[in-house]
């Protein structure tokens, strides 16, 4: 946790702290499977669904670029995923290799941040914010995710599965839901790693939009890292999502593209 960052240690951080996201319950839980090689990170799982079977953090030479997404290609038989390409990955030029591979281009994601010196949370919302600490409530945090187009499988597969150690106070990572009259609205996550606060999954119900409930949670979750100690906030945030984290003060910093290769079934 400091005060003062660099552009370039800005998105260090940020790729750092998504890498754990992405890889965090993938470690620990039996129907996800995690391969860590000594140049990508590879995760599979048991929903075939690109959502839970990625590969990130590539560092490729140009001379190895063209085999290794090949071999990477070969662990997914018949399993649709993504290739996330952040700023930090290598070559340069690996989006040049993957098209080559048969990969198409499907979306980026605007790298964020926000320094939280000055951040106060202006927030009037009357949702109820709860910490997910048992499984009752992370099959609240998945209903949400499935509301808005989620596999309807996420909690039975792969969350239900997850130790509940793993999202206890003081770990690493903490999932919020954001209620109202009791019924679960909006969802956000904070990770607390590489000295930055990531905020991810800051999903509303789509019966519950247009009431400011997202921006709710994403001033809970700021001020929540602010009250820790944390000085930089980071997410990754859609071209449609981007106005409203401009509002709240964060500014661009870099691409994660995501490229996906139709797999024959």
């Amino acid at each position: 946790k400091k005060s003062n960052w660099t552009q370039k240690e800005i998105v260090k951080a940020m790729t750092v702290n998504m890498h754990l996201q992405m890889t965090y319950f993938a470690k620990c839980t039996p129907t996800w499977e995690i391969l860590f090689q000594p140049d990508v990170t590879v995760v599979r799982s048991q929903i075939l669904d690109d959502t839970f079977n990625y590969v990130v953090s590539a560092l490729f030479s140009e001379k190895t670029a063209q085999k290794r997404v090949q071999e990477i290609v070969s662990l997914y038989p018949k399993i649709p995923f993504s290739w996330w390409v952040g700023p930090l990955d290598t070559p340069t030029n690996l989006e040049e290799f993957l098209l080559q591979e048969g990969f198409s281009y499907k979306e980026e994601n605007i790298g964020m941040y926000l320094d939280l010196t000055s951040f106060t949370s202006a927030s009037s919302s009357k949702l109820t914010f709860t910490q997910v600490l048992t499984k009752k409530l992370l099959q609240d945090f998945c209903s949400v995710f499935v509301s808005i187009g989620g596999n309807p499988e996420t909690y039975e597969k792969l969350y239900s599965k997850i130790p509940t150690s793993l999202y206890q106070e003081g770990y690493s990572l903490e999932m919020y839901i954001g209620y109202a009259n009791g019924v679960p609205a909006v969802t956000g996550m904070l990770v607390l790693h590489a000295g930055c606060a990531g905020i991810y999954y800051v999903m509303t119900h789509p019966q519950m939009r247009n009431q400011g409930h997202g921006s709710a949670m994403m001033q809970h979750l700021l001020q929540r890292a602010k009250d820790l100690g944390y000085f930089l906030a980071t997410l990754q945030a859609s071209h449609e999502g981007k106005n409203l984290h401009t509002r709240l003060g964060f500014q661009e910093a870099c691409l994660f593209k995501e490229y996906a290769i139709i797999q024959k079934l």
